[in-house]
């Protein structure tokens, strides 16, 4: 980790606002934000973000994604993105991703702006909407936006963190 030289990256979050609850699953997210800064090296205010976070909401009216990307430097931003952006056709074409990932990869485990490896999968099954992908012992790990829950004899089972996927925040 620390001889590697490492890409320029943000590390980024993507949250629900609705007018009647907030921010959906907040803690988690910075939970997540605060150990991939740590894991990278990466300070920042969380107290700046969370003041920036509430000045943002108070202007919104409708339920929105709102998307916090930190830079290397501790610098972040807010975008707020419409729903409908990024939301999948229902029914949906899912498919396996043709090859598959390296469970060691450490982009795997964080939520970066590095999104190569999702595009490589996307792009190796274009007839689908989404990607399934998988790791060299042929574990499922995590769809390109979604992780994954499989209802298995009643109950929800996901795949363990080790098999090369982000924790999400609805998982944990």
């Amino acid at each position: 980790v620390l001889t590697e030289k490492r890409p320029s990256f943000q590390l980024i979050e993507r949250m629900l606002w609705q007018p009647d609850g907030g921010i959906y699953l907040l803690d988690e997210h910075l939970a997540r934000l605060r150990n991939s800064a740590e894991y990278f090296g990466i300070k920042w205010g969380e107290t700046a973000v969370l003041t920036e976070l509430n000045s943002l909401t108070q202007t919104l009216t409708e339920p929105i994604k709102v998307r916090l990307l930190l830079a290397q430097d501790g610098t972040f931003t807010l975008q707020t993105v419409p729903l409908s952006v990024g939301a999948l056709p229902q029914p949906a074409r899912v498919g396996l991703a043709k090859k598959p990932i390296d469970s060691q990869t450490v982009w795997l485990y964080h939520k970066t702006t590095r999104r190569d490896l999702y595009d490589t999968a996307r792009a190796s099954r274009p007839e689908c909407d989404e990607v399934i992908l998988h790791n060299e012992r042929g574990e499922l790990t995590e769809a390109g936006s979604a992780n994954i829950a499989l209802l298995l004899d009643g109950e929800l089972v996901t795949p363990p963190i080790e098999s090369g996927l982000l924790g999400g925040t609805f998982r944990s």
